[in-house]
Order: C-alpha cells, then sequence, then structure tokens
C-alpha cells in the first residue's frame, strides 16, 4: 500500500522480486559473479584479521551493471553527490567522483598494513592483495587490551544495567508475549539450501522435494491433534498462513519455527512453483508494535496458535450443497 502511494520506485535487481514487482523500474544489476567483490562490512567480524579481493569472472550480461555505477549516474544526472563523508562531496563539487576501489585502497594503503603509495614497500595495496587468491592474513589474531581507550566512564567500567533496559526485561519477563488466544511462540529460522529466499529458484538446491514446513515439537503437535506432513494453520494478531508441519525434537516445547523467504509472487517459475507461505504475514507491522528501546520491528518470538486444517472431503462437500431449484 505505501508503495503504491510513491510518484517513483526504483529497483535494483536481476529478476523480478516480489518487491520489486511494485516498481516503475528495475534497473539490472550484476550477480556476485559478474562484478569485483571486496567484504569490507565483515572484516571486522572476523577473529583473525584477513583481507581478500575477488574479481570479476565473467563480463555482466545485457545491460547489468553494479550498484555503485549505477547510483553514481543518477547522482550525476540530478546534480548531486551520494557519499555520507564531507570531504569526498567536496572532491565531487570539483569534478572527482572516487569509486568505491579506489577509496578501499586508499584505506587500504594508508593503514597500518598499507604500503603507503610506495613508501613502505613491504605494506599493502589492493593491487598487491589481489595477486593473493586466497586471501592475505594480517596478524595472529585480532588486536586486545583496547577495551580501556574506548570505555568514558568515570570508573572506567562498561555500564550493562542500564535501568531502562532492566525495566523492558522484568517487562518482558512477566508477559512473555504467550496468551491463551496465542500460546506458542514463534520465532525465525534460516534453512541451509534456502539463504533468505534467492536460491529457491535453482534447481540443483530445490531437489529432494523440498517444501515449506513449520518446525513444532511433539507435545505442542499432539496438543493440536497433528501429524508430521498434515497441513496447520498459523494465526497471529496480524494474519493467517498455512504450511505442513515437521515435528522434531530439536524445537523446544511452546517454540515453533517457520523458516521466511518462502511463498514467492514474483519473475521466477520454479520457485512460485514451490509454493509456501509469507511468514511476515504474522509480524506486526504498526508504529504500536516496534521494539520499546531500539524502535526495531518485532519479527521474533511472534504469539501465535497453531491448529489443524480440516480437509473436507469431496463428497461431502456435494452433498452439502443445496440442490438445484426445479425449473
Amino acid at each position: 500500500q505505501a508503495f503504491e502511494q510513491l510518484d517513483l520506485l526504483v529497483s535494483l535487481d536481476f529478476y523480478v522480486s516480489d518487491t520489486s514487482r511494485h516498481a516503475d523500474y528495475v534497473l539490472p544489476a550484476t550477480t556476485f559473479l559478474e562484478r569485483e567483490d571486496i567484504p569490507v562490512a565483515f572484516l571486522g567480524f572476523f577473529n583473525t584479521p584477513f583481507m581478500q579481493v575477488t574479481e570479476a569472472v565473467v563480463p555482466a550480461r545485457g545491460e547489468a551493471r553494479q550498484e555503485w555505477r549505477i547510483i553514481d549516474d543518477l547522482s550525476r544526472r540530478i546534480g548531486i553527490a551520494p557519499y555520507s563523508l564531507k570531504p569526498l562531496r567536496v572532491l565531487a563539487r570539483l569534478g572527482y567522483r572516487i569509486s568505491p576501489r579506489r577509496l578501499i585502497d586508499a584505506v587500504l594503503r594508508t593503514g597500518p598494513a598499507g604500503d603507503w603509495f610506495g613508501l613502505r614497500r613491504s605494506g599493502l595495496s589492493l593491487k598487491k592483495v589481489a595477486r593473493a587468491p586466497h586471501g592475505i592474513v594480517l596478524g595472529d589474531h585480532i588486536q586486545t587490551d583496547v577495551l580501556g581507550n574506548r570505555v568514558r566512564h568515570p570508573d572506567r567500567r562498561v555500564r550493562i544495567g542500564d535501568e531502562t533496559a532492566l525495566g523492558e526485561i522484568d517487562r518482558l519477563e512477566r508477559s512473555n508475549g504467550a496468551t491463551r488466544q496465542f500460546p506458542l511462540s514463534l520465532i525465525g529460522l534460516r534453512e541451509l539450501r534456502s539463504h533468505n529466499s534467492w536460491m529457491h529458484n535453482s534447481p540443483l538446491l530445490m531437489r529432494g522435494g523440498r517444501t515449506h514446513a513449520l518446525r513444532i515439537h511433539p507435545d505442542d503437535a499432539a496438543a493440536a491433534d497433528l501429524v508430521d506432513g498434515a497441513r496447520a494453520r498459523i494465526a497471529s494478531a496480524s494474519g493467517v498462513v498455512e504450511a505442513p508441519v515437521m515435528i522434531t525434537d530439536e524445537m523446544t516445547p511452546g517454540t515453533v519455527a517457520l523458516p521466511h523467504g518462502w511463498g514467492h509472487r514474483g519473475g521466477w517459475k520454479l520457485a512460485n512453483e514451490a509454493g509456501g507461505a509469507n511468514v511476515n504475514q504474522l509480524a506486526p507491522s504498526g508504529p504500536e508494535s516496534l521494539e520499546r528501546l531500539a524502535g526495531m520491528a518485532h519479527l521474533n518470538g511472534i504469539p501465535v496458535r497453531v491448529e489443524a486444517v480440516v480437509t473436507v472431503p469431496a463428497e461431502d462437500t456435494a452433498a452439502a450443497e443445496p440442490a438445484p431449484a426445479a425449473v
């Protein structure tokens, strides 16, 4: 409904998805094999300091381009500089636009392991990293003993006992979300062969009769008169979906899990045929449902109830229909 109210919606994608089907324009982006890749966003999460660069494997097909090039071209035409750093915006106004690759190279070369543009011969540049097919390890472990320089409190201690946060924890422990109407808690689940939704159109990954199934503990299944493979209705205060159940003792009693990323209605034939339900239909969407402290959307621990879907045999349906009126 919100998308339909926009004057213009442009999506960058390489197929028409459930989201981009609402767009006025879908601009073709490159796949991971058609672009260079430098995992900058994840380098800080590695236990071992590590740097890797991969070049494009195949040329981009058709009119597909990297996202940054599309954004840069559009920003040039409307006269803005798409940079968050002020020095880069100033350079852009002077006619110098720096690509992500050049920017990352500059940061690397002026960092602790960098070559300082040739002044340190043993240092690194992006070009040197790219020559190492398996990347370069920068150290035995991440830097430690830095917490003291980051904590600003006078007593040099990390304050985790915030009164507001503790009060919210107490409130959640008292309510826990369960009610007589919605006694179960729904959590999310990422399937190994799904990776959100974009693997559902691969024939190899969809082998084995894969179906969208609700994971449920045997005790909860018995309480709802459900057997393995039976179709169930999952209802929350926000919506209702249906899915077959997978009974497993890996679930904790009182908790059910429904994988996300199913229920395609976009432009992928195999994914559409796979069926499944959109688990987001069960999540609340109003502003009153946001997490109180951080303002995050409530996508986990959703109170639900699970009940068996009663199917009426075809002959019973026919018998229940009124006889046609005599002419």
